[in-house]
């Protein structure tokens, strides 16, 4: 009989079915890995098509809008990953975020912002930061020059607040393109068209209502038992997608709650609302801020108030004044409540690093935890972070050292960067962070 022997280490995503001797097994959460498990662009497959063509056939790239929990930023990013895995776009993706509530921002942060942008911008292209320019027609020249050297490059901006956080990047020229999403209205100029995303239709929030608490609460038939309950439900929510998450997140965290409950508990705030708060995420938010855990809910609001974008246990740790044993609990359980999300580098999503919805850093520094709330939102105070990434798309035919001499960068930097733990082994479709 020959050897039986096997064994199981590593990364695990899925079911595990069969090993004899398991040696430092790391299994994935399904409720860290995803802002929308449902799925990215749920119920939005229509606009990713028009958003993917509308790019194709403009000379100078497509502004999506919509409202703050609707999904922009999934459709955005989704369709730019789609495009250049077809190749459209052969010099990768610049992607550039901005990370702060846009409703928020003060007019006198905003030219700030806008350079912050395009230095952010200048390091992941390969510019040394000690070499960055202040001047703002410097800035300018120094993107043309860099962007010069590549083939077009597909340059994405998301959060954005201001029509002066999209001018300078439209200098790029030759064949690049930009794809701005935006939860406010973005007059970007000629000849760049704009899409508005509406929100999703009561069914599709529904499925995706059902879907997130079925997967929070194994075999939970809530929703499916009361359709016209949750159809209720989803459009006190607006039927923004972020919001609907995050109901089904207070319903998963509570499963004696009944979906009539929690409807009450809004239709009640929303009567309550002053003229000023008018938005269903405002109404959602404070329903899941009363059923918050103090720990979670003080986690939250440090994390709100921290000047990062991404945090790990160690950074809550830290920020929030809290064991690492309570910051991984707390992260864990804000999680699965949808408050945050895992980060993702390149195509790889990082286990035990986080990220919040803009919407949810603002509401959870102003209305959540048990500390005071400052008398001035932080997003009004400073310009907002930003944070730029250029990242390729694997194409057929490529190797890892191929892609490194084609954008200047050691190809160990980018096995480093994206832990690719065999640098002959990499797949059509993947996505690597270059810089």
């Amino acid at each position: 009989m020959g050897d039986s022997h096997n064994e199981m280490s590593g990364w695990v995503d899925g079911t595990l079915v069969q090993a004899r001797d398991i040696r430092d097994v790391h299994f994935h959460n399904a409720m860290l890995r995803a802002e929308l498990p449902g799925g990215a662009v749920v119920g939005r497959e229509t606009e990713l098509r028009r958003i993917v063509s509308l790019v194709d056939r403009s000379r100078r790239g497509l502004v999506v809008t919509g409202p703050v929990g609707g999904g922009v930023d999934s459709l955005v990013s989704t369709a730019a990953r789609e495009l250049c895995r077809a190749g459209r776009f052969p010099g990768g993706m610049l992607e550039v975020e901005f990370h702060g509530h846009p409703r928020l921002r003060a007019a006198s942060t905003r030219d700030g912002t806008a350079a912050a942008a395009l230095r952010a911008a200048l390091v992941a292209l390969g510019a040394a930061e000690a070499d960055v320019p202040d001047d703002p027609s410097a800035l300018v020249a120094e993107y043309r020059a860099l962007l010069a050297d590549h083939e077009a490059v597909l340059v994405v901006l998301r959060r954005v607040g201001a029509r002066e956080e999209v001018l300078r990047f439209q200098e790029a020229g030759g064949e690049h393109k930009l794809l701005v999403g935006s939860h406010v209205p973005v007059d970007a100029g000629d000849p760049m068209p704009s899409m508005e995303v509406a929100p999703l239709p009561v069914a599709e929030c529904v499925g995706l209502l059902e879907t997130l608490v079925e997967r929070g609460c194994l075999g939970d038939v809530r929703v499916a038992g009361d359709l016209e309950t949750a159809g209720r439900l989803v459009d006190l929510a607006g039927r923004l997608p972020l919001a609907v998450a995050q109901l089904a997140g207070a319903l998963t965290a509570d499963p004696e709650m009944t979906l009539d409950t929690l409807a009450r508990r809004l239709e009640t705030l929303r009567a309550d609302a002053t003229p000023a708060e008018p938005e269903p995420l405002r109404t959602v938010w404070d329903v899941v801020a009363e059923e918050l855990p103090t720990a979670e809910a003080d986690v939250l609001r440090a994390m709100a108030l921290a000047d990062r974008p991404v945090f790990d246990a160690e950074a809550v740790h830290a920020a929030a004044a809290v064991s690492l044993t309570a910051a991984e609990d707390a992260l864990h359980g804000l999680a699965r409540r949808h408050l945050i999300h895992g980060h993702l580098e390149g195509s790889k999503r990082v286990i035990g690093r986080h990220r919040m919805h803009s919407v949810v850093r603002h509401h959870a520094a102003q209305h959540g935890g048990s500390g005071p709330a400052p008398t001035t939102p932080a997003a009004t105070t400073r310009a907002p972070c930003v944070t730029a990434v250029h990242t390729y798309t694997v194409q057929p035919g490529d190797t890892l050292s191929r892609i490194g001499a084609r954008f200047r960068v050691d190809w160990p930097q980018i096995a480093l960067r994206n832990r690719i733990a065999n640098p002959d082994l990499i797949y059509p479709g993947e996505v690597f962070v270059l810089r």
